[in-house]
């Protein structure tokens, strides 16, 4: 019976450059997994604000059939009094019965909102949902981090990195294989060997040679083998730059955005309630025969969709913020909000 035992001394580090890549590899994926669950909380998120916005907009235009049956009994007085036309009792019918048409619309669009954020919750779809429907409030500012902060916080940023000193690992790894290799070898023949030399240190040692390969018929192949593992790290380099460009392209719109979405939720509210005081008006002068229904219809209408694109609105700057918040590489901040968000949900 023999014993044959070979050890390749790591002369030049290579199973130590294998080693960090693999650490590397596993470290990127551990970034792309935050970078997932993120990807997640904002996606539930913004189907919770759209679950919100339709709850809003089906209870606005319910408002509106009511004041809309209202005054269609307002114009049906006027014509037993004289002071309207027929015209005035088609035109408050024609409205009516276009409000009631988009609440068909807007209760099936909840139903479907309801359904999407089950399913994001891993519930049947039509399960009832206990949750709070109404809008969080928005801080007033958000503070930016320093690009440094940036960098170290954005998983996308650090899974990149990681990739590319991965690649970076590897390429040394496959250039070290080009060069000499020292092997020990340890044959042991104990059909040969007495019982007093297996503990004779002298006669373990007589037993160990060494011997410097150099790669020769594999040359050209480990050659290319190292080449293409050098543009895999250029590529893992542009792929790295083009992370850091996308990440400040995104703080850059994020963030102009919400500059731009509170400069026109500002003016819309006065807007709205310039609409709204001139709907009160109209609807006194058209009680007192100093209006016609034209006028009536068009102050209503304008109101209404004042007041829709407001509440659009409010629902774009929360879906702004939260894709502000992941930026800007704010993970603490991220959980905190996630944390009060997910505080409305009580299943």
């Amino acid at each position: 019976m023999g014993l044959s035992v070979k050890w390749e001394v790591d002369l030049w580090d290579r199973l130590g450059d294998e080693t960090k890549r693999t650490a590397w590899l596993a470290e990127a994926k551990s970034y792309d997994l935050v970078a997932a669950t993120y990807s997640l909380q904002s996606q539930f998120l913004t189907t919770w604000f759209d679950l919100i916005e339709q709850k809003k907009l089906l209870e606005l235009n319910k408002n509106n059939i009511e004041n809309q049956n209202r005054r269609l009994q307002m114009s049906m007085y006027r014509l037993d009094n004289g002071l309207s036309s027929g015209i005035d009792i088609r035109n408050a019918k024609t409205n009516l019965f276009r409000l009631r048409e988009s609440q068909k619309g807007l209760q099936y669009r909840l139903v479907e909102a309801k359904r999407r954020l089950n399913l994001m919750l891993g519930h049947y779809s039509e399960s009832e949902l206990d949750i709070d429907l109404t809008f969080p409030e928005l801080e007033t500012g958000v503070v930016f981090n320093k690009p440094r902060d940036i960098l170290l916080n954005r998983p996308d940023v650090l899974a990149a990195n990681a990739n590319l000193l991965a690649a970076g690992f590897s390429w040394d790894a496959a250039k070290k294989r080009q060069l000499p290799k020292l092997t020990l070898n340890f044959d042991l023949d104990a059909r040969r060997s007495k019982i007093e030399e297996l503990f004779d240190f002298d006669f373990w040692l007589s037993s160990i040679s060494a011997s410097i390969v150099q790669p020769i018929f594999y040359r050209d192949v480990l050659s290319k083998q190292a080449k293409k593992l050098e543009l895999s790290q250029e590529i893992a380099l542009q792929q790295y730059r083009q992370t850091l460009l996308d990440a400040w392209r995104e703080v850059e719109s994020a963030s102009q955005n919400e500059l731009i979405l509170r400069s026109r939720q500002s003016l819309l509210s006065r807007a709205f309630a310039e609409a709204k005081e001139a709907e009160n008006q109209t609807e006194i002068q058209y009680t007192a025969g100093l209006a016609n229904s034209f006028e009536l219809l068009s102050a209503q209408r304008t109101r209404t969709s004042v007041e829709t694109d407001l509440m659009k609105l409010a629902t774009a700057r929360l879906k702004n913020r939260v894709q502000l918040i992941l930026a800007l590489g704010i993970p603490n901040s991220e959980e905190n909000k996630t944390k009060k968000f997910n505080s409305h949900v009580k299943n």
